[in-house]
């Protein structure tokens, strides 16, 4: 958790646990409801903003879901059939 943030993503998934969250929908909350912790290159933390916005960029470029890119592109090759997109 970082202590500048107002409102944490976390504990609006943990308030409403059936609530399914859009990549959009997290990237709003984000937007409206967390600063960021330094000017970049002062300061690093993860955080998984990026990855939901390069979803969404494969998404718009080859208009297949995510899910179907990283069945395509990675775990199929890979044959990993044990590994899922996560309530999606």
């Amino acid at each position: 958790s970082i202590d500048n943030n107002e409102k944490s993503l976390l504990n609006e998934i943990q308030k409403q646990p059936d609530k399914f969250w859009t990549p959009k929908e997290i990237l709003e909350f984000t937007k409206n409801n967390q600063k960021p912790i330094a000017k970049p290159k002062e300061k690093f933390h993860y955080s998984d903003t990026g990855y939901i916005l390069l979803g969404l960029i494969i998404e718009k470029i080859t208009n297949k879901s995510f899910e179907k890119n990283l069945e395509e592109k990675i775990l199929s090759p890979l044959d990993m059939k044990n590994s899922y997109v996560y309530l999606r």
